[in-house]
């Protein structure tokens, strides 16, 4: 008998990708696919990025088994998806059992900023585990902002270098452990700590 493997996930794309092109924003389309064996079991997982509507993005993780990929869970309006250039999220390899996903407003508007959310792996779920966020001003260079936490210690650094004469903030320091499960992500998560970059 004839020993029939899932393709990879490259090939699977390939053919979900001779659909009819779809307009930049239009629901249902491709934006951003991964692969990486995040569950440690020799079976290739994969996690998509699907165009969904008004400006989100929704998540579709999928588990690899013995024929091939299967759907795990979906989860709707999770990811900042803009319509214009500079605004599209991505995804990005991490760790063997961690990943990111990137969103970003860098197309239009006075302060460009960047975000980056950390999925990992652990006792059996996939978890929210780390926040990144940085802006500048275009018109004021000299004012820039950074916010990181890492989710499943505490551990967070806060940033912002200003030009106005306010005092500049460093803060390096713990608070409570807040992971929590993807499946319980929103667009606009932020981390309490990153808060004040937004005053």
């Amino acid at each position: 008998m004839a020993d029939f493997r899932p393709l990879p996930l490259a090939a699977a794309l390939a053919c979900a990708l001779t659909t009819p092109t779809f307009a930049e924003s239009e629901p249902g389309r491709l934006i951003a696919a991964l692969s990486g064996d995040w569950n440690g079991d020799e079976e290739p997982d994969a996690i998509l990025l699907i165009q969904g509507m008004e400006g989100q993005a929704e998540i579709q993780i999928f588990e690899g088994e013995f024929d091939g990929l299967q759907p795990l869970f979906t989860v709707p309006g999770a990811v900042y998806a803009g319509s214009w250039s500079g605004q599209s999220p991505g995804l990005n390899p991490l760790t063997d059992n961690s990943f990111s996903i990137t969103t970003e407003q860098i197309g239009i508007g006075r302060t460009p900023w960047m975000a980056q959310v950390t999925v990992a792996y652990r006792d059996g779920i996939y978890m929210v585990a780390g926040y990144t966020y940085d802006f500048y001003d275009r018109i004021d260079p000299a004012h820039t902002g950074s916010c990181e936490v890492n989710l499943l210690t505490g551990d967070y650094v806060v940033d912002v270098q200003r030009s106005d004469g306010t005092p500049n903030t460093s803060i390096q320091a713990r608070s409570q452990r807040t992971a929590f499960p993807l499946t319980e992500l929103i667009e606009g998560f932020t981390p309490a700590e990153c808060r004040g970059l937004f005053r």
